[in-house]
């Protein structure tokens, strides 16, 4: 007798709706009259004309009674997503923003939060990047709901899923769901960039130079001093697309391992600059967490753990001194 197998599940694309997308003018008629913006949509692309789209859809499908804004950041790509993101502009100019590089940023070291976030004006900002889709038209009423009722939260999450190009689940992306307190934001848990959102606060560590790449990890720490975080359970997962132009996708393990490694150390740094040291302790032990974890033996890990802690520090005090020569 055959055995029965099991059936891949494919997941598919539900942000593009069955019917036409609202204009402009029926997405705001049923915004309340001379409301303030509420959120900012930042969506950072690069080269993403195959998702783009989706991802635009996603966020114009929103239906809120307040006024949201749309704000697409584009690092000088080098296929048709400007051209994309142009049409949609030109169709929802009141709602829509741009920002397009004529130079790619991101290889003089600067990243897309140091241009969009200044021109944020909503309460709140909710981040998706270009090659990622929300699936839930109530996303942002649902997470404006939580904050509005939680006025000691800064941030509220929820779950996601990890889709490849074809279209079929390759993972679940499942943060904590009892939510977080703000010296547990500290310490930068995993929480999914696609579905955050949060308060609307100057973010000062932006001003530093070098910036990490991992930028969502520092956000989540920084972030931490304003409050804590909310686990939102009634939105349908986002999507996260797992393609070889991701720019995290296509890293491997150790790159992924080292990216971690250097948002932690920043992030260690500036509360070390801060002058609080218990911070700076915990980034270096999750430095250290992440390590051990990735090295696969336990026997090897514990003889390594005092030798890299060494190390961590040593690097955070050279990190230290070129930053500030006169310590």
């Amino acid at each position: 007798m055959k055995k029965n197998k099991k059936k891949e599940k494919y997941f598919f694309p539900s942000a593009l709706p069955r019917k036409a997308l609202p204009t402009e003018d029926q997405i705001k008629c049923d915004w309340r009259i001379d409301a303030d913006c509420r959120v900012s949509v930042v969506c950072h692309a690069y080269n993403h004309e195959s998702f783009i789209e989706q991802a635009l859809v996603g966020f114009l499908s929103q239906r809120t009674q307040f006024p949201f804004e749309i704000i697409v950041h584009d690092d000088a790509s080098t296929d048709n997503t400007v051209k994309i993101i142009e049409r949609y502009q030109a169709a929802y100019p009141d709602i829509i923003r741009t920002v397009f590089q004529k130079k790619n940023q991101y290889r003089l070291g600067m990243r897309p939060p140091v241009f969009t976030f200044p021109l944020a004006r909503g309460d709140y900002i909710a981040l998706c990047e270009g090659d990622d889709y929300w699936c839930d038209e109530y996303k942002l009423s649902k997470q404006v709901a939580v904050l509005d009722q939680n006025p000691s939260a800064v941030m509220c999450y929820h779950d996601a899923i990890r889709v490849s190009e074809e279209g079929r689940v390759v993972g679940y992306s499942r943060p904590s769901r009892g939510g977080y307190s703000a010296s547990q934001l500290a310490s930068a848990p995993f929480i999914p960039t696609l579905t955050r959102m949060f308060r609307n606060k100057p973010i000062h560590w932006l001003e530093r130079r070098p910036l990490p790449v991992a930028l969502d990890i520092v956000l989540t720490s920084y972030l931490s001093r304003f409050g804590g975080a909310v686990y939102v359970n009634d939105i349908a997962p986002a999507v996260y697309h797992v393609h070889d132009g991701g720019m995290w996708s296509r890293k491997g393990a150790v790159e992924r391992l080292r990216t971690t490694l250097d948002a932690v150390l920043f992030i260690a740094a500036r509360y070390e600059e801060e002058g609080d040291t218990r911070s700076s302790h915990l980034l270096i032990t999750r430095a250290v967490s992440e390590f051990i974890g990735s090295v696969g033996s336990a026997m090897v890990a514990k003889v390594l753990m005092r030798r890299l802690l060494e190390q961590l520090r040593a690097r955070l005090k050279r990190l230290l001194i070129r930053l500030n020569p006169d310590l």
